[in-house]
């Protein structure tokens, strides 16, 4: 009895193996719609600065803080469908009440668009007084885009990493 059992299994999960192939399919069809428009992939990372000489370099404050604290934060977003994304704005949205003393930002030129394989960057660098303020900071903030495919407005909000770089 427990052998007709086992075989009964043994055949019900090789038929069901056999259409596996379906699955792969379903997944490939899936994945080939995305590409045919707009596919944003979009990498959010951050670390943490603490060495006082360097994040003085850099913001080169008028009035130096006595222990900053510096995030510096990358966004990079590629474009891997074949629509081109356009109208799109890449938004960095910081807290308010702003919690830094001093900030700093350099980005790409998107000309309004984003085409198939065009990639846009954006760096930023924040310098806090406190410990209390970068992790709130850190828990705020997020990344916006928005774009036009096919005259239908998007909208994509990435948050910050819950944990920098290494």
């Amino acid at each position: 009895m427990v052998r007709k059992g086992l075989i009964f299994f043994v055949v019900i999960l090789l038929l069901t193996g056999c259409n596996s192939g379906n699955k792969n399919n379903f997944i490939t069809d899936f994945k080939a719609k995305i590409n045919e428009g707009v596919n944003l992939w979009t990498s959010v990372n951050y670390d943490i600065v603490r060495d006082k000489q360097l994040i003085n370099e850099i913001d080169k404050p008028s009035d130096p803080l006595e222990t900053p604290i510096m995030i510096r934060v990358s966004v990079e977003t590629v474009n891997k469908g074949n629509q081109t994304a356009e109208s799109i704005k890449i938004k960095f949205n910081e807290p308010t009440p702003f919690l830094q003393k001093h900030s700093t930002g350099h980005g790409g030129v998107t000309n309004g668009s984003l085409d198939k394989d065009e990639i846009f960057e954006y760096y930023f660098t924040y310098t806090f007084a406190n410990e209390e303020d970068l992790e709130s900071f850190t828990k705020q903030a997020s990344v916006v885009l928005n774009w036009n495919e096919n005259q239908v407005s998007k909208e994509l909000r990435i948050n910050l990493p819950s944990k920098p770089l290494k």
